[in-house]
């Protein structure tokens, strides 16, 4: 296409630009001269420069930065990925408009917000009143990621019981709809189907019908159909590792450790025997688990009685009971069937290795010879660890640029990372945020970077932690680099006194421990971690212009931490090709490689981005110090 310059007043030369585009999506021209009054920028307080920003940026694209995505396509890829509102986000923009309207502090939150608006640089102040504008002209669709009940009326202040509340709420739907894909219904229980059969009139025995495929996502020897010792992942076995002294350095020796096991065992090789912490959760997939009221029976093993615990019941609604092989119909009741239960490990629980199964309520309607009032699993093993003291660090090593955004002619990439870590303690309170942010300017394909970073580490026990990892392209220049510097520091400090109100809500507590004591304890932590990265997201499509190319959340809880540096457990396997998950900005994740010494594990973690057509890699190292 030819486009003309409106500044040239003999419209008939020959003067033009051609301007040829690629592109199966919009494209977004920009006018930066300063007749820009159709965009909107009516007000006394606008400038040329918030004039010339493309809709919902309140930094304009600096000169010969790549193309970015509009707000339309960032706000849709999050309402594709995120059913569930952001509680943090709306009680961050409401408090910023209750301050711009001037309103007096209603509560501790507000006190802190103000003063620290009251001290913003006039620049800053006009990018937080641009935020709100940006916000304000949304559609109502949009406004649909934030909690709306939280902004309905600019002369009452957010609550810290009421953000608690939207909060807790938050972390429900997220366990619901995010990581256990229930999108039909709250979080509540669902009973799987019955797949039960007859036993034969001549039987002397009668075998469970309940079974167990999974502890903790390792398979056991009661799969179905049964796996033989070759099918069998490496992590799926216990193993002995010892060190031996080559020339000027260690290497180890691993075996796999033979009987007596802790656990079962297959052909001579023990089988792992998964580790929960006392206090915390485990998860079982079988099948069978046909009633919500379905209980797990545990005791300590070759001990005389059982204790019982409440299950989480999810059962598979979706396989069919049965299908039709050879023109005959049979029952399908083998790992194809996905019931799940979530159960806690009572805090009080002391450590050992503890044998469990699941104990069903005969509501089946199936009566007589192997059918009592109960149907129970096979034994299953778990190992109940102490809180533990050990002390942990996470660092970042470097950052390797495999494939720039596109279209790589346009120029290098500018890169911004920020990566969040919060420590979990053992009463479920959450510790300080620390930060780390990384930037990296003119990045080409292929380049690596040296991205030398702690990213956490802790002096006191901790039940677990909480990493989110963001990165975005974004521009260059000197100017705009330190206006988003600045205003997502003051962000992130803000939302650091958000998270200590909502942690001292008793409303947020009791939602929490309520998921918790149903055997969501790890999920609750990725939870928080996916609300944590929702903020970031839709913050950043408010008011920057700048594209996402890498997002992860990890919650890991200290049994993760210590598996992860124990050399006795194998490094899991590294697949370039296989996506660990997609976040819920359609960043793909995947693990490229990994690597264990005595007490480290390092792994490379790869981030692509179908938007941005980019892959960028991220090392990482976990080190047990104490």
């Amino acid at each position: 296409m030819k486009i003309k310059d409106p500044a040239i007043k003999d419209q008939s030369s020959d003067c033009s630009v051609t301007i040829n585009i690629n592109t199966s999506g919009p494209v977004n021209i920009y006018n930066c001269g300063k007749e820009a009054g159709d965009k909107g920028c009516k007000d006394q307080e606008s400038t040329d420069q918030e004039c010339s920003t493309a809709k919902g940026a309140c930094v304009p694209a600096s000169l010969g930065a790549k193309p970015k995505q509009s707000q339309e396509q960032k706000l849709n890829r999050l309402l594709k990925n995120n059913p569930v509102p952001s509680a943090l986000a709306a009680s961050f923009l409401h408090t910023c408009k209750r301050f711009i309207a001037g309103k007096k502090a209603a509560n501790e939150l507000e006190s802190k917000m103000f003063n620290t608006f009251e001290g913003l640089s006039p620049e800053i102040k006009k990018i937080l009143k641009c935020t709100l504008r940006s916000y304000d002209d949304l559609p109502s669709k949009y406004k649909a990621l934030f909690a709306g009940n939280l902004m309905r009326d600019i002369n009452t202040a957010v609550s810290p019981d009421s953000l608690g509340q939207a909060f807790g709420q938050e972390i429900s739907g997220i366990i619901n709809t995010t990581i256990l894909g229930n999108r039909e219904a709250p979080l509540v229980e669902v009973p799987g189907k019955v797949r039960l059969y007859e036993y034969g009139t001549g039987d002397d025995v009668y075998p469970p019908q309940v079974h167990i495929f999974k502890v903790n996502d390792l398979r056991t020897n009661d799969n179905i159909p049964a796996l033989a010792v070759g099918d069998f992942l490496p992590e799926e076995f216990q193993q002995t590792c010892t060190p031996r002294r080559e020339d000027d350095h260690a290497e180890w020796d691993c075996q796999m450790q033979r009987p007596p096991c802790d656990g079962w065992s297959m052909d001579d090789n023990c089988l792992r025997v998964p580790q929960v912490q006392s206090g915390t959760s485990a998860h079982i997939v079988g099948v069978n688990f046909f009633d919500v009221n379905t209980k797990i029976q545990y005791r300590m093993k070759e001990a005389a009685d059982y204790r019982e615990v409440d299950a989480f019941v999810l059962g598979d609604v979706q396989t069919p009971v049965t299908e039709v092989v050879n023109g005959e119909e049979k029952l399908i009741a083998d790992s194809r069937v996905q019931d799940k239960i979530f159960f806690t490990i009572p805090a009080d629980t002391a450590p050992g290795i503890y044998e469990f199964l699941v104990a069903v309520p005969n509501t089946s309607g199936f009566s007589g010879p192997g059918f009592g009032d109960v149907l129970t699993s096979f034994s299953q093993y778990i190992e109940v660890v102490p809180p533990d003291t050990a002390r942990f660090q996470i660092a970042s090593q470097s950052l390797w640029a495999r494939k720039e955004t596109s279209p790589a002619w346009w120029g290098s990439d500018e890169v911004g990372i920020k990566i969040n870590a919060v420590p979990v303690f053992g009463d479920l309170s959450l510790g300080d945020m620390q930060e780390n942010t990384f930037r990296f300017g003119d990045v080409d394909s292929e380049e690596t970077r040296q991205m030398e970073g702690v990213l956490f580490s802790h002096t006191q026990p901790i039940a677990g932690v909480i990493l989110g990892v963001i990165g975005y392209e974004i521009d260059g220049e000197d100017a705009y680099e330190n206006q988003i510097t600045e205003w997502t520091d003051i962000f992130y400090d803000l939302v650091k006194e958000e998270w200590k109100i909502i942690m001292a809500s008793e409303v947020a507590q009791e939602i929490i421990k309520k998921l918790i004591n149903s055997g969501f304890w790890g999920y609750v932590i990725l939870g928080i971690a996916i609300a944590i990265t929702l903020l970031v997201d839709l913050f950043v499509a408010l008011w920057a212009p700048a594209d996402l190319i890498i997002q992860d959340t990890l919650g890991l809880s200290v049994t993760d931490l210590a598996r992860m540096t124990n050399i006795n457990f194998p490094a899991p396997a590294a697949d370039s090709d296989t996506n660990l998950y997609t976040t819920g900005g359609d960043i793909h994740v995947r693990l490229m490689f990994t690597d264990k010494i005595a007490n480290e594990y390092t792994e490379e973690r790869g981030y692509l981005s179908d938007d941005e057509d980019s892959w960028y890699n991220i090392t990482f190292r976990y080190d047990r110090t104490a």
